[in-house]
């Protein structure tokens, strides 16, 4: 039987694509040289470096920050028309709120509040529902801090390492992050905050109880994890057409 998340990510989808909302995901004239760039990468083979769009700016430095966004939508647009960026657009979206209330409802979260929460963070976001790279920004900034909060829980309530494991794929997915859009420093921000609680967890344990002496060890080698994975995430982060 389909899950709650599984119906809302249907439903999602169902009103993005079978409804007026899908003309509106092509409200926002960007996407239109999002296509064309990433149709130039594949007519050229190259990555634009200066511009190529406007008669005053022709020829001057330029930079494609979202080039393998625009390699992705350019594609979909030759193949399938406007038709396949809009259904792109529609199961990132939808990808993102039904991962949204999977993760509320893992975290213990009641399921009503989540559908509460849900609804209220539908309704904020809808203003930026449109066919542009920021919404797999979305998708990288949940994914992101799923992996950072469950190598969490499992470094401290003991689950055999399993999800602490999923930490080290982070600097992989910086490798696609930071050619897709600018979004990737949310990625560094939310390292940021995580360490921070291993430094705090660290500080606060006492050596008197075994318990949390333990929670001092598990801490410190949380925080040297992390300090590795932020180190590998920034240097792959220079892995991109126009380095730092």
């Amino acid at each position: 039987m389909p899950s709650a998340a599984d119906l809302i990510f249907v439903a999602l989808l169902g009103a993005l694509v079978f409804t007026p909302l899908s003309v509106r995901l092509l409200g926002d004239a960007g996407i239109g040289w999002h296509i064309r760039t990433g149709q130039q990468i594949v007519a050229t083979h190259a990555i634009p470096q200066v511009d190529s769009f406007s008669s005053t700016m022709a020829g001057k430095p330029w930079f494609a920050w979202e080039w393998l966004y625009d390699l992705v939508v350019g594609q979909l647009e030759a193949t399938l028309g406007l038709n396949g960026v809009v259904w792109f657009t529609a199961v990132v979206i939808a990808a993102v709120f039904a991962g949204m209330f999977r993760l509320l409802i893992a975290r213990g979260t009641n399921v009503l509040v989540a559908l509460v929460l849900l609804l209220f963070a539908t309704s904020a976001s809808m203003i930026h529902f449109l066919a542009r790279p920021h919404v797999v920004s979305w998708l990288f900034t949940l994914a992101w801090f799923w992996i950072l909060d469950s190598s969490e829980r499992d470094c401290f309530d003991g689950f055999g390492g399993r999800r602490r494991r999923w930490l080290w794929a982070l600097p992989l997915l910086m490798l696609v992050w930071v050619n897709v859009h600018g979004g990737f420093l949310v990625g560094f921000v939310l390292l940021g905050i995580f360490l921070l609680g291993a430094v705090w967890t660290w500080f606060k344990a006492s050596q008197n109880r075994i318990e949390e002496m333990l929670q001092k060890i598990a801490a410190r080698k949380r925080m040297r994890n992390l300090a590795w994975v932020s180190l590998l995430s920034a240097a792959a982060s220079l892995v991109n057409p126009y380095g730092w």
